[in-house]
């Protein structure tokens, strides 16, 4: 039995192609799959599904969204004591984004355009790692 199944997985990705991949890809797999197309809707969406005790397993986002950065949704929500496992995604490999990943400790991010393979991997490597180390995002390769 696959990691992913019944996981709740919520995507924040402006990149509808992407959604179009994602969401049946992982619905696929058993996971529940919530999405945002913005960080100030994938705020919202979190603290209703925290609110509600509505179990998150893992939050899937793009580095860079239209209002703000994964970065700094991951950010707002530990200052709100909501911590959760983060699994970034960018099209961006700059030195400056690889920097910002390296000083927050980030080793596990998927790069656009990653296949499933790539993306099942990433998330089984972080999942797991939460389970095991209780943080959501510091991990070795």
């Amino acid at each position: 039995m696959s990691i992913l199944a019944n996981k709740h997985i919520i995507i924040s990705e402006d990149e509808s192609a992407t959604l179009r991949s994602l969401i049946p890809f992982l619905g696929k797999h058993g996971c529940r799959v919530s999405h945002a197309t913005n960080g100030k809707e994938a705020l919202s969406l979190i603290l209703s599904c925290h609110k509600k005790k509505d179990h998150i397993d893992l939050v899937l986002s793009d580095v860079y969204l239209p209002d703000k950065t994964g970065w700094s949704v991951m950010d707002e929500l530990k200052e709100k004591g909501i911590v959760l496992p983060f699994l970034f995604m960018t099209g961006d490999v700059s030195k400056k984004t690889k920097a910002e990943f390296e000083k927050r400790g980030i080793t596990t991010f998927l790069q656009k355009a990653f296949t499933h393979h790539e993306l099942t991997e990433a998330l089984d490597k972080t999942l797991h790692f939460h389970k095991t180390q209780g943080h959501p995002h510091h991990e070795s390769k």
